[in-house]
């Protein structure tokens, strides 16, 4: 029994309350046999280098094998909370590698195009001000408008009032569009792509875990040649549309449950007797509800800017967050859409001839100088242009070109001859120069 237990359960070293001595200084209890194995190796069964008394009457087989399992269960419940940990860490670091690239890119662009970044901040800031001052928004209502109109989402739940600031806000839009807009498009396109890197490479590896990747490679070059190949893009921008739509159902479905907005909104629904302290008497005061249909109904409409605006953000919270909500989802639609276009208007790769594809006469053909020998720089020149690659205009002049440095006609340039081509040509052009 003590080998048994020595050789399943791991390795415990026992400590001062394990011993138990009566007044004479005698341990009593029954022996059990300890591993002293110190470097981490198996335990060795009948060790008995080492041992103690346990108090109290030696355990039954039952109570031994249930002990044993309570502590494999606790480290197996152990093994899947170190599992799951390391996923939740794997998918932060890779939220967190699609912000990286992007502060990284913001700084550059700072240090390279001050003066353009400058704009963007004093754009922002003028639009934001100017809602405040004419129309009396509150300051998250004047960034929640400017952010619909950078999106091009424009929901109209937000009015414009006054003739001044409809005059500013014709041209304001204007601008946005060119600057502000995409400043903005710029920054959440190296985020948006370096989440797509992040997925290609998490795709890829689990194929090579799994040992599909030949296979894989196989098939989607197969499916290249016939032009309908699937790529990682198509894949992963679908994803991040798919979770756009998902966050904003998510989301509106349970922070706006019923709400009676806030500020102007609030106003000109006419919901100034709105009570929305709690969702049962927010319903019965008649407030803004949102059930899953409409929730996703609202998410689908904004993010690719079609905006009915019969849905929109009305809380403060639902601002807050469809700031961001709808500069992302609108930029992960812009980049499905884009991919998606790419793969259908993609053409089937062409096949390149062979040797079963050469005859007598267009060996002759391909054999500019007749020697009878076929080089590869012939080959290649007539693969280019029998497929189009390059026009025969463009050869050509790479051809006179390449004959101006091969003064011996030898088929080989020294560096000494490209120097004195470019000494010719540079005298050439300082005789037009002069002739003109």
């Amino acid at each position: 029994m003590p080998a048994l237990i020595e050789f399943v359960l791991p390795h415990v070293e026992p400590t001062a309350s394990d011993h138990m001595t009566d007044n004479s200084g005698k341990e009593e209890g029954y022996p059990v046999f300890w591993n002293t194995n110190e470097a981490g190796n198996p335990p060795v069964p009948w060790n008995t280098s080492k041992f103690v008394n346990v108090p109290g009457d030696p355990p039954s087989l039952e109570a031994e094998v249930s002990r044993v399992r309570t502590g494999l269960s606790a480290a197996s419940a152990a093994s899947k909370r170190s599992t799951w940990s390391e996923r939740l860490a794997e998918e932060v670091d890779e939220a967190v590698g699609g912000i990286k690239p992007a502060c990284a890119f913001t700084l550059q662009l700072v240090r390279e195009h001050p003066c353009l970044v400058l704009v963007c901040f004093a754009m922002v800031g003028i639009g934001v001000t100017v809602g405040m001052v004419i129309e009396k928004w509150e300051f998250l209502t004047s960034l929640y408008v400017l952010v619909q109109i950078t999106t091009t989402i424009g929901y109209g739940d937000v009015l414009v009032s006054s003739e001044w600031m409809r005059m500013f806000m014709a041209l304001y839009v204007l601008l946005s569009l060119v600057i502000v807009a995409n400043c903005l498009n710029i920054i959440m396109k190296s985020i948006i792509e370096q989440h797509i890197i992040n997925f290609s490479a998490r795709i890829t590896r689990m194929k090579v875990e799994s040992g599909k990747l030949n296979r894989t490679r196989r098939k989607e070059q197969q499916l290249s040649r016939l032009g309908c190949g699937c790529g990682h893009e198509v894949l992963a921008s679908s994803v991040l549309l798919i979770g756009s739509i998902l966050a904003g159902t998510l989301f509106y479905r349970f922070a706006e449950e019923c709400t009676c907005s806030y500020g102007v909104t609030r106003t000109s629904y006419g919901k100034m007797g709105c009570n929305d302290e709690t969702a049962s008497t927010c319903k019965a005061s008649g407030g803004f509800q949102h059930t899953w249909v409409s929730a996703f109904y609202m998410s689908v409409i904004t993010v690719t800017t079609v905006g009915f605006g019969d849905y929109t953000p009305k809380s403060r919270a639902g601002r807050i967050f469809g700031i961001v909500w709808m500069a992302t989802g609108v930029t992960a639609t812009a980049f499905f859409i884009s991919a998606v276009s790419k793969q259908i208007a993609r053409r089937p790769q062409k096949q390149v001839e062979g040797a079963e594809a050469i005859n007598a006469e267009i060996f002759k053909e391909i054999d500019k100088n007749g020697d009878g020998h076929l080089t590869k720089a012939e080959y290649t020149r007539y693969i280019l242009l029998r497929h189009g690659f390059l026009p025969r205009k463009v050869l050509r002049d790479i051809d006179d070109k390449y004959d101006s440095m091969d003064i011996f006609g030898s088929g080989k340039v020294t560096l000494e001859m490209i120097q004195q081509a470019a000494a010719r040509n540079s005298e050439m052009f300082a005789q037009k120069a002069a002739t003109f």
